[in-house]
């Protein structure tokens, strides 16, 4: 009798043991990012878009690159070897002169420089993916300081209806505020442009009206490594 008392008392024991092992929280370090289908967001690396040290008509994404312009204002370009940190490069120049009056509606007509970043396949148009980066950056002196310009971009919108979503001026995104003799380098948030950055389809630099006193300007402006980061 004693000895079926002992068996069931055993029994008892192990049953509530192994019930508050059962019962015991999981201890140890907790993280949200050990959660399953929160993977991290990926950072791209630095894209450069055009360092011109090659004489092409293409960028360095087989985009087409030129000048445009409607009369009376005009622009040029061509390349230059120039020192930035002490090294010898090779840089876009760009020779503007912007008119106030005169052309189709009057007000000077208008001039810049564009880079492509899509792909004209046989397909179709390959439209670049930029939802990666978050800045277009560039590097940027005057020939005698004071000069200024706006940055447009486009998307297959706005591609298709032959423009681009405009900037601030360039000066907003310079370090001194204002172009100079000196190399700086311009950050220009993608989120400026309102775009689908998924979808992007050109880069400018624009000698717009409102960049000038009375919609009139001229000068040189060099440029060198345009690039999203």
């Amino acid at each position: 009798m004693h000895d079926r008392i002992k068996i069931i008392l055993g029994f008892v024991v192990v049953l509530l043991w192994n019930s508050s092992v059962q019962c015991q929280p999981m201890q140890g370090i907790y993280d949200e990012a050990m959660e399953f289908g929160q993977p991290e967001t990926a950072q791209a690396d630095r894209l450069v878009i055009d360092d011109f040290e090659e004489p092409s008509k293409l960028n360095l994404l087989h985009g087409m690159t030129n000048v445009y312009l409607m009369a009376p204002s005009r622009v040029m370009s061509s390349t230059a070897v120039d020192e930035r940190d002490s090294t010898k490069t090779v840089v876009l120049k760009l020779k503007f002169q912007r008119f106030g009056e005169g052309g189709p509606y009057g007000k000077g007509g208008w001039c810049g420089y564009y880079s492509a970043v899509k792909e004209m396949l046989k397909t179709g148009t390959k439209y670049f993916d930029a939802t990666n980066y978050t800045y277009l950056t560039l590097w940027v002196r005057g020939e005698i300081g004071g000069e200024n310009f706006i940055l447009g971009m486009s998307d297959k919108h706005w591609d298709k209806a032959g423009d681009t979503v405009k900037s601030n001026q360039i000066i907003a995104y310079l370090p001194e505020k204002k172009i100079t003799t000196k190399w700086q380098q311009a950050r220009v948030p993608l989120s400026d442009f309102m775009l689908d950055l998924s979808k992007l389809a050109s880069i400018a630099i624009s000698f717009e009206r409102e960049c000038f006193p009375d919609g009139i300007g001229d000068g040189v402006v060099y440029i060198d490594d345009i690039a999203f980061e």
